[in-house]
């Protein structure tokens, strides 16, 4: 055996050559059986790619006969916008209106095709695709070609890609990936490319083409011919020599490479390539190919004037951005935050967002002079941010600090969306809802104000002014904002199923699970109620929340837009709105009533909008260190939240305990200005006058009676002390 392999090594074909194709040379057994392996695997790989060519070219083929719809339009407005993101609101008329277009940067100016001179185009196509004017999209030769040479690298780093599939995937923004989906995106991209030749001229594709090809820049950030021609040599691109054209056109296929500026001998290496190609096509003389090759790359950087700019973003662009990027990650198993921020504003999407324009114009001239809310006289200014949600989840307003927001891309913080404490506001839903969704509590039910036990020697909990009334109702207990009761329903209740409550039915993010306490033991306990969270609540979920208060229970997660557009019209993203109901109606009537107290009566007086005729239910918030306050509010059709605080966490001076319901009610004043009135429908729950003595209704001997609110199945509990 070994004598018979050693005759095979001997045989002069193969003297002559030390491999066999790509294969090396066996030195062993082994290496014969890896070889004949080798040749199998390859074999099976070739028919299956073959396999699917034929398959891709007969799908084309009929798809090309049948159709030549793209979805891809070519006209300037529209090319100028590829890779350009706009996100969309509607105006009063229900009109969509252009909130703000982000472009990652991109520069691109346009440059029509008659402008461009002809060896600008030739260089082009020489080295791109110099069958361009002879195929109808797709080279089938080249595409097979570059199919083999992903497996056997005998054509270099050559790509299969003709000028109108590179075209395909700028506009799209459908990228290379690998495996199957690989395969499916190159078929869609050779539908795409032979239906666009159908629908455009040669023309056409090819201004397209020049006007959105990437060209480099500091971050990759400028796009087109004539924005090359500006960076590269300080030049109109109809001022370019056919060695300058030839530079250009090489510096697409990879710009950090073959930038002129950076790399020009490497720029030089590839365009003396470009214009042998040239001359070879014959679309330049011997002459002029012998004066180009002789002329040394020499750049001279010009300045590109961005017509895109950098405007103003408001902080709803933020939350729409920050939103639709982290969605954009799950949807897609991405794991790094910059690479799906990047794509998202490069890709050219359609965002659609919730934002009332108007409503948020009009928050955004009152943050912008802080002084409207009485802060004149403050040495230290505090921060303050404001959200508003209809009932359905959906953010129609938000500013996220006082002052006016700097111009640029998420670039100040919004506090709507950090974690602060939310003190007293976690009171309905952490205590309260949860008590009488499951029988534990009713609008009158008596209990009892005064502390649980004694924590470093002192009482725990204690109430803000560290009194206690002993026997009250429920509804009082709220009211006042009393810090007991909440406490001893949630102990009542177990920490872990309030937990369970706020993070599962309320989607409310950072809460640690006391089942999973963080590394130094820490986690959510009893104090949950009064808002002693771990690590606090967002602004946003905090306000989202209480939706379930005005909208019989429901609960609709939070959203900045209803969905996302790729340029070819698909959907990309579309908002989750399942709705879930959470708590009963009859439920979250009685709490609606409990919360109408509070402005009425209790601590959130200075929100009331009774003199506009628009009924206001809510609840303050003090956290215990005085650092943040907050309210939240509904009316009719929304909720807003407010925050108050320092930046740096210290302590609020005692003028601004009212701040936040004063806020609310000179926002939401200005916001209702001249609409109708407005009250809630509560009919859900069953009024009743009950017993003062005991807390239940009340019969007709009963000698001090009050009016409550309640759950259908707690009218039958009646006072068993008069009859």
């Amino acid at each position: 055996m070994k004598k018979r392999v050693k005759d095979i090594y001997s045989s002069n074909e193969l003297k002559k050559n030390n491999r066999i194709g790509f294969f090396k040379k066996p030195n062993s057994p082994k290496g014969v059986f890896a070889l004949i392996g080798k040749i199998i695997v390859c074999g099976l790989l070739l028919f299956i790619i073959g396999f699917s060519i034929v398959i891709t070219g007969m799908t084309v083929y009929v798809m090309k006969a049948t159709d030549t719809q793209t979805g891809i339009n070519l006209e300037k407005e529209s090319v100028m916008k590829t890779g350009v993101t706009t996100i969309y609101g509607k105006d009063g008329g229900g009109n969509n209106v252009t909130l703000t277009s982000i472009a990652n940067g991109t520069t691109r100016i346009w440059c029509d095709i008659d402008k461009i001179p002809k060896h600008v185009k030739d260089a082009f196509v020489a080295i791109e695709d110099n069958k361009f004017y002879q195929h109808d999209g797709v080279d089938f030769q080249r595409t097979f070609v570059s199919f083999l040479n992903m497996f056997l690298h005998f054509w270099g780093t050559q790509g299969g890609s003709t000028i109108t599939q590179q075209l395909v995937k700028n506009v799209t923004g459908d990228k290379d990936v690998g495996g199957i989906e690989g395969i499916k995106r190159k078929t869609r991209e050779i539908y795409r490319a032979i239906s666009l030749e159908k629908t455009y001229s040669k023309d056409q594709i090819l201004q397209a083409y020049l006007n959105i090809i990437p060209i480099g820049g500091r971050n990759g950030d400028y796009a087109g011919i004539q924005t090359a021609a500006k960076l590269y040599f300080n030049k109109d691109i109809a001022n370019v020599t056919i060695a300058e054209a030839a530079s250009l056109a090489v510096i697409t296929k990879k710009p950090m490479v073959y930038d002129p500026i950076h790399n020009p001998e490497k720029n030089k290496e590839r365009r003396d390539k470009t214009l042998r190609k040239m001359l070879e096509l014959k679309m330049i003389t011997q002459k002029e190919y012998d004066d180009a090759v002789k002329t040394p790359v020499k750049a001279n950087p010009g300045k590109v004037i961005d017509n895109n700019g950098k405007n103003y973003q408001s902080y709803f662009v933020d939350s729409t951005l920050n939103q639709v990027v982290s969605d954009y990650m799950k949807k897609y198993n991405l794991d790094n935050w910059d690479e799906a921020n990047a794509r998202v504003k490069s890709a050219g999407f359609d965002i659609y967002t919730t934002i009332d324009i108007d409503m948020q114009e009009k928050l955004e001239q009152m943050y912008e002079n802080p002084s409207t809310f009485g802060w004149s006289n403050f040495n230290n200014k505090p921060q303050s941010a404001f959200v508003i949600y209809d009932l359905n989840g959906n953010m129609k307003a938000c500013v996220g600090g006082t002052g006016k927001k700097p111009v640029g891309d998420r670039s100040t913080n919004n506090y709507a969306n950090l974690n602060r404490s939310p003190g007293s506001t976690m009171k309905p839903i952490a205590a309260y809802a949860p008590a009488i969704e499951n029988n534990y509590l009713t609008y009158s039910s008596l209990v009892e104000d005064s502390p649980i036990r004694k924590v470093d020697g002192n009482d725990w909990p204690q109430n803000y002014d560290r009194k206690y009334f002993g026997k009250i109702t429920a509804a009082y207990a709220l009211e006042k904002s009393l810090n007991t009761i909440p406490t001893k329903l949630v102990e009542k209740m177990g920490v872990k199923s309030v937990y369970n409550f706020l993070s599962e039915k309320l989607k409310i993010t950072g809460l640690v699970d006391p089942d999973h306490p963080l590394k130094d033991g820490s986690c959510e306990s009893s104090g949950i109620a009064m808002g002693a969270l771990t690590k606090g609540i967002k602004l946003s979920e905090l306000t989202n929340a209480y939706q379930i208060f005005g909208n019989g229970g429901q609960f609709n997660k939070a959203t900045t837009y209803t969905e996302v557009i790729d340029s070819s019209g698909d959907v990309v993203l579309k908002a989750d709105k399942n709705s879930e109901k959470v708590i009963a109606s009859d439920t979250s009537a009685v709490m609606n009533r409990m919360l109408r107290n509070v402005i009425q009566n209790g601590t959130g007086k200075a929100a009331s909008l009774d003199s506009m005729g628009i009924e206001v239910v809510g609840k303050t918030g003090m956290s215990n260190d005085n650092k943040n306050f907050t309210f939240v509010g509904l009316t009719h059709d929304y909720v807003a939240g407010v925050w108050v605080g320092y930046a740096d966490g210290k302590e609020l001076p005692t003028q601004t305990i009212n701040q936040p319901s004063k806020i609310f009610h000179a926002v939401m004043s200005k916001i209702f200005k001249g609409k109708k009135q407005e009250h809630f429908e509560y009919s859900s729950a069953k009024e009743a006058m009950y017993c003062k003595d005991t807390g239940l209704i009340a019969n007709e001997s009963c000698p001090n009676k009050g009016k409550g609110y309640y759950r259908l199945n707690s009218v039958n509990n009646k006072c068993n002390m008069h009859w």
